[in-house]
């Protein structure tokens, strides 16, 4: 059974099993190239020319187009706001976006929480 626009997925036919797909793909993914994760920079012009530039613009920025989106409804909503960018995709986002929001960058926070909650309670 196949795919096409005159022969619709049946309801009554069994979908592919999992272990079928995973054979399938182990047989041949040797033969397909891999592709590393494109870096996190922006190119200048909007849309990518290239295959690699429109992967940026599709990962990181969309990423920063998002939390743009709601800083400025953050904002809007609450006035002036301070921001902690923490993780690792913190120093992207203050590359980007550090400047037009006075983003602080905390790559450790969760950390420092963690242990300042255990020095409080443990009696340190």
């Amino acid at each position: 059974m196949y795919l096409s626009q005159h022969n619709p997925y049946p309801e009554s036919s069994c979908p592919v099993r999992s272990r079928s797909r995973s054979l399938a793909l182990a047989s041949i993914s040797h033969k397909i190239p891999s592709l590393s994760p494109p870096d996190e920079l922006l190119p200048s012009v909007w849309p990518g020319g290239t295959t690699l530039d429109s992967l940026r613009w599709g990962t990181t920025g969309v990423f920063l187009e998002s939390i743009r989106s709601f800083l400025y409804r953050y904002r809007d909503t609450f006035g002036d706001i301070t921001v902690f960018a923490t993780g690792g995709s913190s120093s992207v986002v203050c590359r980007y976006l550090g400047e037009e929001f006075s983003i602080r960058e905390r790559p450790f926070l969760l950390f420092q929480g963690l242990n300042a909650f255990m020095k409080r309670f443990s009696g340190e």
